[in-house]
């Protein structure tokens, strides 16, 4: 790496900056000495040692500076040791390291990051007349950058009229039949080889690195102005020098502060509109929203397994506890009026495209990661696809089949950061469904909110799974009916129930 330090004469160096975690980078410095020895080149160590105790909190400088520090009480010695030391660096090597005795190759530490028993010099090495030095180091090892495999398709380079004349022969020639598992098939198969023609599904091996967006290259200037700067006032120790740091270092900070007001500005604006998407940003740049925690497993394979069996187990379990005693008919008729069997809702209006269209301009197309299609390539086609979606939807409707759609990318979602990620009891499941899934679902919603509308079916007071009564319209009208209570003085007892896995009951 480049540390930018200009106008080093008395001696060569080359530096490298090894990363060991998220928090802890170790500068490495190689130094050889290539003139005499004078003050011109302790002045030289002093600059390199101002410019990089403050960047870096483990530093390593090693190299031969021909310096005979056994000689302890030489001036060369004791300067080297008073510039070093005022830096909290010390000197490790205390044996010969030149074929003609010695200690001139030197290796200083700042961190006390050297093992010293470990610390030894290599006698018997016959390609230089200069022993090299081994030493283990405390604290760090170097850090691997995370990685994974990825599979992904190369959609860019996808000429997307020529994918869409194909998705329309596939539509063209695929026929719906009468059972809707094997339709949905058929339709889902043909157009995954059409993409597949198109854009195959390739793997790679990625590794995230952390960046600053908004670091342009008119910052990195500035930030290059003001280390100049910086260097010129110590060497100097002038006022006026000082006073030009002072200010160029003040100009870097408001630069840095505007290029991050400007990069979040633009983010935000261009999300204007899009509420879950403002959300998303500032979740993840407060640090709101952290990784999704998983319990401890070395085999991904076998904890899916476990994670699976895990929910399946409690499904039945709570279906096993329930008591299996049909009502009786005196029960049955206690709950059930004359006006609710004259309104018996017994099969589904068929849809139109026209309607799908309207359900998805409201909802949006979001799709699984086992869809047919990725989602921007269902967008760009979704008028080709809907006569198809169409009828299948009918099917799903007409048959009451929703085979091979119930398949869901399930995550298991840990319900609090405070709880023991271990447990499987603390995690619930989020199932990414099917883009035709949920479709199915949106149509019977429509006509189910269509057919309890018309006969007075809904229930005032349920505030969740219908339009316009969310869980914030609860909570009004609970606060409302608390602070009534207390105006007229009277007593309120609040009765909640937690079910687990409510549905299910």
């Amino acid at each position: 790496m480049n540390i930018d330090i200009e106008h080093l004469t008395t001696f060569e160096y080359t530096t490298a900056c090894v990363k060991c975690s998220s928090d802890m980078k170790v500068l490495l410095v190689c130094v050889y000495r290539t003139g005499p020895i004078t003050d011109a080149f302790f002045n030289d160590i002093n600059c390199l040692l101002e410019a990089v105790v403050q960047r870096f909190d483990y530093i390593l400088i090693g190299g031969d500076f021909n310096i005979h520090v056994q000689r302890a009480t030489s001036h060369e010695t004791t300067q080297l040791i008073e510039i070093t030391s005022s830096f909290n660096m010390s000197q490790s090597v205390d044996v010969a390291t030149h074929q003609q005795g010695g200690t001139i190759d030197l290796l200083f530490d700042n961190s006390n990051l050297i093992d010293l028993k470990s610390l030894k010099v290599d006698m018997n090495c016959s390609y230089s007349d200069h022993y090299p030095i081994v030493c283990n180091t405390h604290k760090f090892s170097p850090f691997a950058k995370e990685s994974k495999i990825i599979t992904y398709r190369d959609l860019k380079a996808v000429d997307r009229e020529m994918l869409a004349q194909d998705f329309l022969k596939v539509v063209d020639a695929v026929a719906i039949g009468e059972n809707f598992c094997e339709s949905t098939k058929t339709f889902f198969d043909a157009i995954g080889d059409a993409l597949d023609n198109h854009a195959p599904v390739l793997t790679k091996t990625i590794t995230h690195v952390h960046t600053a967006p908004w670091f342009d290259s008119e910052y990195k200037e500035q930030r290059k102005l003001r280390r100049k700067a910086e260097r010129i006032w110590r060497k100097s120790q002038l006022a006026k020098d000082r006073q030009l740091f002072e200010e160029i270092r003040k100009e870097t900070t408001i630069l840095a502060k505007l290029k991050k007001q400007q990069y979040y500005r633009n983010r935000i604006v261009n999300k204007e509109g899009d509420v879950r998407a403002i959300y998303h940003i500032v979740n993840k740049e407060m640090d709101r929203k952290q990784k999704n925690p998983l319990p401890d497993s070395e085999n991904i394979v076998a904890l899916a397994a476990e994670f699976n069996k895990f929910f399946v187990d409690k499904i039945a379990n709570i279906r096993q506890e329930m008591n299996q005693t049909p009502p009786t008919l005196a029960q049955s008729e206690k709950y059930t009026s004359d006006s609710e069997t004259s309104c018996i809702l017994s099969e589904f209006d068929p849809c139109t495209v026209s309607e799908l269209e309207d359900i998805i301009s409201e909802s949006g197309i979001k799709c699984s990661p086992s869809d047919f299609v990725p989602t921007n390539i269902l967008k760009d086609n979704i008028g080709i696809f809907l006569p198809t979606l169409c009828q299948l939807v009918n099917l799903s409707l007409t048959t009451g089949s929703m085979d091979g759609l119930k398949t869901a990318d399930i995550i298991p979602n840990l319900k609090g950061q405070q709880l023991d990620p271990n447990n499987l009891k603390n995690y619930r499941p989020i199932s990414n469904l099917t883009f035709l899934g949920k479709l199915v679902e949106r149509v019977v919603l429509k006509r189910l909110n269509k057919h309890m509308d018309a006969n007075s079916l809904h229930i005032p007071e349920e505030s969740a799974y219908k339009k316009y009564h969310s869980t914030e319209t609860i909570s009004i009208k609970v606060l409302n009916d608390l602070l009534i209570a207390a105006d007229s003085n009277s007593t309120t007892v609040l009765l909640m129930l937690d079910l687990s896995a409510a549905f299910d009951r």
